[in-house]
């Protein structure tokens, strides 16, 4: 298989996600954290990858019931069976029930709502070239230079900030990738591995 083939393929990919989990506008700004305090846990009954947030569905659920949603696990988390992955204020007697069907659960994480994952599968690609028995610096800079036009689209755009409201106040609050936390994501593993390529250091 050529490399040069799937790394095009796999960036087309994080460019579609890229340019659907980012706005042209900025999002509302997250509420101060001390809203949370004292709030009611929502805990999980399924073990999994979270791969979907119906987040349209939980707002207007938060809405009817005049109360607020702060998601403790974000999409792409790995969820444990009674672990809390949400809290709400004031409680609703059918919150539980409401979080848990706005999450889609799978066996492995999935691009089209996170970033991150499909940053990972073009860092893996890299780490591979890198690895002792393959040696091939010349791919994982091809991967670097993905990875550089990826931030060149994400600097035009604003990132999500989990927040929805509905009539002027806040309904949900949901953890998303961050600016910083991406970069990590690009380039740390990799730089991890790149101690025996200084081309690829020094590309970075």
């Amino acid at each position: 298989i050529n490399s040069e083939t799937v790394i095009e393929l796999v960036y087309r990919d994080l460019h579609t996600t890229l340019l659907e989990l980012t706005t042209e506008n900025p999002s509302p700004a997250p509420p101060d954290a001390s809203q949370w305090n004292g709030c009611t846990p929502a805990t999980a009954d399924r073990t999994g990858s979270i791969q979907q947030l119906d987040e349209k569905a939980l707002a207007d659920w938060a809405q009817h019931r005049a109360v607020a949603v702060r998601l403790r696990a974000r999409v792409g988390d790995f969820v444990f069976p009674g672990a809390i992955i949400a809290v709400t204020a004031p409680a609703a007697q059918d919150a539980q029930e409401a979080i848990r069907s706005a999450l889609a659960l799978g066996a492995y994480p999935t691009a089209s709502m996170d970033m991150e994952f499909a940053v990972t599968q073009l860092v893996d690609i890299a780490v591979r070239a890198l690895s002792t028995g393959i040696n091939d610096p010349n791919t994982a800079i091809r991967v670097l230079d993905y990875l550089g036009a990826a931030l060149c689209i994400i600097a035009r755009r604003h990132l999500p900030t989990g927040v929805a409201m509905r009539e002027g106040r806040v309904v949900l609050h949901r953890d998303t990738t961050q600016y910083d936390g991406l970069v990590d994501s690009m380039f740390l593993i990799i730089r991890q591995h790149a101690g025996g390529a200084p081309p690829v250091v020094f590309r970075m």
